[in-house]
């Protein structure tokens, strides 16, 4: 769940004021998990669905905030358990560096 509060500069607008883990409740106050200042840790569990017309897009996004505990203690297994295997991507440059079903061959 993110907590939004209301910040005025030039304009006024809505930023993240906070971020609660769904399933354990562990809170930041940030829009991230990220623990240094030039650290990145953005978790997005998502699935939207809707439709893309020429006139415009419409649909509905269901999310889930989770910390990083949560997500590589509790849902990274379950999902393997399923028999799902990730893809790691380098968002640096976007390309992929390891499947795991590439790395049962070595």
């Amino acid at each position: 769940m993110r907590e939004k509060k209301v910040v005025i500069q030039r304009t006024e607008g809505r930023i993240v004021a906070s971020t609660t883990c769904d399933i354990c409740g562990d809170k930041t106050q940030r829009d991230d998990w990220a623990e240094e200042p030039y650290e990145e840790n953005i978790i997005r569990v998502e699935n939207s669905m809707g439709a893309n017309y020429p006139t415009g897009r419409m649909g509905e996004t269901t999310s889930y905030d989770l910390c990083p505990g949560c997500f590589t203690g509790r849902l990274e297994p379950f999902l393997r358990s399923l028999g799902a295997n990730p893809i790691t991507t380098d968002w640096d440059d976007g390309q992929i560096l390891c499947r795991e079903e590439d790395k049962e061959g070595e």
